[in-house]
């Protein structure tokens, strides 16, 4: 998870996330201004399962 400040004081926060399956990377990122960023867990899970 990266955090970044921005300039009126607030925090972002990214989260990436990789899924690797045999020579198959796929990334995922998650993009948050106000709060924290959570990784998007159903589509995750249904990508990788057609990958396989």
């Amino acid at each position: 998870m990266l955090t970044a400040d921005l300039e009126d004081g607030d925090k972002a926060t990214i989260l990436l996330t990789v899924l690797r399956t045999g020579s198959t990377v796929a990334t995922f990122s998650s993009l948050s201004l106000l709060g924290t960023a959570e990784s998007p867990v159903t589509l995750v899970a249904a990508q990788s399962k057609k990958l396989g």
